[in-house]
């Protein structure tokens, strides 16, 4: 009976370490989505999105990750790509780690998006758009505000409810090659 103890007690501390490193791992993935939504909001708030909504995930660590004494730092690696973004958590200190995680991500967002097919080279009006919510992971530069199309022309045509980018925009053309004009000078 004397020599059950001791085994209890090593798979009672055993369990309690293990419970500790899932901790520390939680602890760092949720500070990993925390610095990840907040990228996203202000991408989101540059842009001028309206009612953005964001769906993260991120990917769990292989190993257990040690237990940090210290606050953690969290650093962006690669957030080119919503759909997978690298983040690096740092426990500071002689004894410190660094681990790597990947957070997939998706955002979607109220955005102009063709009110009724628009052919190439029309020029844009408020009626030719609404704003729709929309998947917009990966359109980088979708609009959100009606005013940003008017005065120009749709390089490409564009089917209804599909996403307007200013890719797609130009500039209409005031005068046209071989039209007349007036010049008035005066000194």
């Amino acid at each position: 009976m004397l020599k059950m103890i001791p085994i209890k007690l090593a798979i009672t501390s055993f369990l309690l370490l293990a419970a500790a490193a899932n901790t520390a791992a939680d602890d760092a993935a949720a500070q990993v989505k925390r610095s990840a939504r907040q990228l996203l909001e202000e991408q989101a708030m540059r842009a001028g999105f309206l009612d953005s909504v964001f769906n993260l995930t991120v990917v769990p660590p292989n190993r257990p990750l040690p237990v940090c004494r210290q606050p953690l730092r969290i650093d962006t690696i690669d957030t080119r790509q919503a759909r997978r973004m690298r983040f690096a958590a740092t426990c500071p200190g002689s004894d410190g780690w660094r681990h790597e995680f990947v957070v997939r991500a998706s955002m979607s967002a109220s955005v102009l998006v063709a009110a009724v097919a628009l052919p190439a080279g029309h020029e844009l009006t408020a009626a030719d758009v609404a704003l729709a919510q929309r998947d917009v992971t990966n359109v980088s530069d979708a609009l959100a505000s009606p005013q940003a199309v008017l005065g120009m022309t749709s390089r490409r045509s564009v089917r209804a409810g599909e996403v307007v980018r200013e890719g797609w925009l130009v500039r209409s053309t005031l005068v046209h090659r071989g039209a007349a004009v007036s010049i008035v000078a005066r000194s």
